[in-house]
């Protein structure tokens, strides 16, 4: 899913951006993992454009 967020932002948005995975301390409580995409502003900043959560369990199952 990540891959589709950057590509929509690098191709439809014409915004630029960084594929990562946030730490322990970052990531979505219950997720095993979180991804994101982050586009740097002017100033140095990194803005978080989308995130991805995997909970190594379907998504209804993740939602109760």
């Amino acid at each position: 899913m990540l891959g589709v967020y950057a590509e929509f932002a690098e191709n439809v948005m014409a915004m630029p951006v960084l594929l990562g995975s946030k730490t322990d301390n970052e990531k979505f409580a219950g997720a095993l993992s979180t991804f994101s995409i982050e586009a740097m502003m002017q100033d140095g900043k990194a803005l978080q454009a989308g995130t991805s959560p995997t909970s190594g369990r379907t998504s209804a199952r993740f939602s109760t």
